[in-house]
């Protein structure tokens, strides 16, 4: 990397650390998405459970 380019635009150092950060955030919150709608589904099975074994 050149020195120059560093004093000229500071945050040319933290670009890649915030790409990764913004990517790191999109992944957590895919995960988050999809660990929800799977304890949803869960709970929509565990109620269709219940209400067959109380019909």
């Amino acid at each position: 990397m050149n020195p120059l380019a560093t004093l000229e635009n500071p945050l040319a150092i933290l670009e890649p650390m915030l790409i990764m950060l913004a990517a790191s955030c999109f992944f957590a919150l895919f995960w988050v998405t999809v660990a929800l709608l799977s304890a949803r589904t869960e709970q929509q099975a565990e109620a269709e459970a219940a209400h067959l074994i109380n019909r």
